[in-house]
Formats: structure tokens, C-alpha cells, sequence
């Protein structure tokens, strides 16, 4: 929903929708493929320790506010930057930046080196979750 609301909004400022918007899906690809990865590991996690869904809480407001959502990561120092780029929502949010508000073309460098790690992750995921369904039911 936000999506449309940025394009409503870039069509009434701009004029225009940018032709790079086609390039959604493969800058959004690393995210999912790590987002569903994870979900996997840290959900079959989550039933033998209890308390993980409160630490994760805390985790994820904290990756919230050290992505660069709210600000744009030309302004963190360059001594700093390298602990940005640790982060791989950082470069999805300032992919989707470029290709729907500057109409630049995405970084393929790391569509390519995220989907290949998004992808071991999912798979990893995949097969932790795999392994440790048989135990829910003992555990529940």
C-alpha cells in the first residue's frame, strides 16, 4: 500500500513515474529470500526458548533505526559507514530509493551478492526447520 502511495505521491510531484520501478522485484529479492531464511530458523527457535520473541522485539526496532529509512546514508560519517553497510536492509533501502525516487538503476553488485547470501540463509532456514519439526510436538 505504501508503494502505490509513493508512486500517487511522485506522479503528482513529478510528473512521472520512473521506468526503473520494472526493477522492483529483484531489489526486493535479497530481502525476502533473507526475511523467510530467518523467520524459518528463528520460529522453529522460538518453540523451544520462550523468551526469544522478546528479544527480538528489541532486535528489530533496533535494525529499524540503524537502517537508513529515515535518513539518507550519505549523511553518516565515513568512519562509520563500513557498520552501515553490515546491514543488509541498508542497501535494499537505498536501492529502492534510487529506482523509485531518483530513477536510477539499482546496485547490481549487491542484488547479485545479496540474493546468493539471502539464498543460503533460506536454505539453511529451510533445512534447521526441516530438521527440528519432528521435536513441536514433543516440546508443545
Amino acid at each position: 500500500m505504501s508503494l502505490v502511495i509513493l508512486c500517487v505521491g511522485n506522479l503528482i510531484i513529478n510528473g512521472f513515474i520512473a521506468w526503473t520501478v520494472i526493477f522492483l522485484p529483484l531489489v526486493m529479492l535479497p530481502l525476502i529470500l533473507l526475511s523467510l531464511g530467518l523467520s524459518l530458523i528463528l520460529s522453529s527457535l522460538g518453540v523451544f526458548f520462550r523468551d526469544i520473541q522478546h528479544i527480538l522485539v528489541v532486535l528489530v526496532q533496533g535494525l529499524m533505526f540503524l537502517s537508513p529509512i529515515f535518513y539518507p546514508i550519505s549523511i553518516i560519517p565515513e568512519a562509520l559507514r563500513p557498520i552501515y553497510y553490515i546491514n543488509p536492509i541498508g542497501y535494499v533501502v537505498e536501492d529502492m530509493r534510487n529506482i523509485f525516487i531518483w530513477g536510477n538503476i539499482p546496485n547490481w553488485t549487491w542484488c547479485i551478492f545479496g540474493t546468493i547470501i539471502g539464498s543460503a540463509v533460506f536454505l539453511l532456514g529451510y533445512a534447521w526447520f526441516k530438521k527440528t519439526k519432528g521435536a513441536f510436538a514433543d516440546v508443545l
